[in-house]
């Protein structure tokens, strides 16, 4: 009894450890930057981009091999950061067949990093999104609406890595804007921290938004 007892300690010792190892404890962005840093830190770390002035939280320059790209960080009300963004857009992507082109290259990067997405299933998305579907959101359905504009999403991806305390959902969205006098292309790649309280947060204002419709009928 005794000696099965050991062994099954030791085996659920192995199970956890295992289970520990296959979520990250931190999960590293560009630079070393990490989700809860400050501007600050960021400044001290990232030295390959330029900043776009000194109150901006835009950065210029080569990103994933295409020059001219922008990084976008995003803070929450303690200043700590929570998302950041990538934007390719018409110094590489001129026309369709150069966007599909940066698509599909960042989009087998990111399986290579963190294996196959999750999504674009049915024209569903999941219930947290980040920067790159916000932005891309904006653009396509309210400029994409005014006179003499239209747009569209053309390729939208997206995956979700955990933590030891937080998940990240990273996002890849291709579309464009036409106006009158030109169209701008765009591929956007974004990565957002939330928490298991954020989701069940989006969950019940998704499920209000619901009742408010159904609650009519």
């Amino acid at each position: 009894m005794k000696k099965t007892a050991s062994v099954l300690g030791l085996f659920a010792l192995s199970l956890f450890l295992v289970c520990c190892a296959l979520a990250e404890a931190e999960f590293p962005l560009r630079s070393d930057i990490h989700f809860g840093d400050t501007m600050e830190d960021i400044l001290s770390k990232e030295k390959t981009l330029v900043r776009e002035s000194d109150e901006s939280s835009v950065f210029l320059g080569t990103i994933a091999g295409y020059e001219n790209s922008t990084c976008s960080f995003f803070f929450d009300d303690d200043n700590r950061l929570t998302g950041m963004n990538y934007c390719f857009d018409r110094d590489n992507c001129s026309d369709r067949d150069s966007t599909n082109d940066v698509y599909k290259t960042l989009y087998q990067g990111l399986c290579r990093k963190y294996g196959d997405p999750i999504g674009n299933t049915g024209g569903t998305v999941e219930l947290i999104t980040g920067p790159a579907f916000d932005r891309m959101a904006l653009i396509v359905y309210t400029l994409g609406a005014m006179d003499g504009c239209s747009a569209d999403y053309m390729d939208y991806d997206e995956w979700v890595v955990d933590t030891d305390t937080y998940h990240v959902k990273i996002d890849m969205t291709s579309y464009y804007l036409r106006t009158s006098a030109d169209t701008l292309y765009l591929v956007d790649v974004s990565y957002q921290k939330y928490t298991d309280e954020d989701f069940e947060n989006a969950l019940a204002a998704k499920q209000n938004e619901r009742d408010t419709v159904d609650n009519d009928l």
